[in-house]
């Protein structure tokens, strides 16, 4: 059954490779993940559900990617940074309220140091073994801000260090090694909209709109979430001299 071969693909990053290799070697807690997880994928009200994630999917999917390209038209030069937020492994029991938090306060951060800050996408994610994470996805405007490595880094370093009390750790997805690894990157400064550039935010906001099935069926709905903040900023605009007389 190909919905069990691709559970127990997710199932490795977490598990020791022997566990789902040799089965003398797996612990009970183990065995009896993958049979329950084997489980849930032949009951067809589950797979009811995962359809359901999977055209939700497509459908946050889709808007993401409009709401870019309508930032990039309304900001000729966008600047797009990610980053993942979590806990180090000795701080991964962290709660998801605990994060939640954590995020509110780098967000006051963000918007009272960087003026050129626009939106943000956020999601929330739980591993076994991080524990409690985020994948966040931020507009500047290009204009007014350069170098996003450096913006995205301050960002990071003020999570672990600040708002988590040394307790945080990030993954600055805007590093050349990390963006060198795709052919269409959809993080980095943009200033012309083309193929390419579309075709990179379709790859981020596949990404960044994918839930997890398998966190989607466990987790209790009030401790995940999805937040897309795009709302296009009102610009103020003086009016021409023309108007201006009439409203004198």
């Amino acid at each position: 059954m190909q919905w069990v071969t691709r559970a127990l693909e997710r199932l490795r990053p977490h598990v020791d490779p022997n566990v789902l290799i040799d089965e003398q070697q797996a612990t009970p807690i183990a065995r009896r993940l993958v049979v329950e997880m084997v489980g849930l994928l032949e009951n067809k009200l589950i797979l009811a559900r995962l359809d359901t994630v999977r055209r939700e999917h497509q459908r946050k999917r889709s808007v993401l990617v409009k709401r870019l390209v309508a930032f990039k038209r309304a900001f000729p030069k966008l600047m797009v940074l990610r980053l993942d937020l979590g806990y180090g492994k000795e701080h991964a029991s962290a709660s998801t309220d605990r994060i939640i938090g954590d995020w509110e306060a780098l967000k006051a951060f963000i918007t009272a140091n960087f003026p050129s800050y626009l939106r943000y996408v956020v999601k929330l994610e739980y591993g076994l073994q991080k524990g409690a994470h985020m994948h966040v996805l931020m507009l500047f405007n290009g204009a007014m801000v350069r170098q996003d490595v450096t913006i995205a880094k301050l960002i990071g370093e003020h999570w672990s260090n600040v708002v988590t009390g040394g307790m945080g750790v990030y993954f600055n997805c805007n590093a050349a090694p990390y963006k060198s690894r795709f052919s269409y990157c959809g993080v980095g400064v943009f200033n012309k909209l083309d193929e390419a550039t579309v075709a990179g935010f379709q790859a981020v906001a596949d990404y960044i709109t994918k839930p997890d099935p398998f966190v989607t069926l466990m987790m209790p709905s009030e401790k995940r979430f999805y937040r897309a903040h795009l709302a296009l900023p009102e610009r103020r605009r003086r009016p021409c001299s023309k108007n201006a007389a009439l409203a004198a």
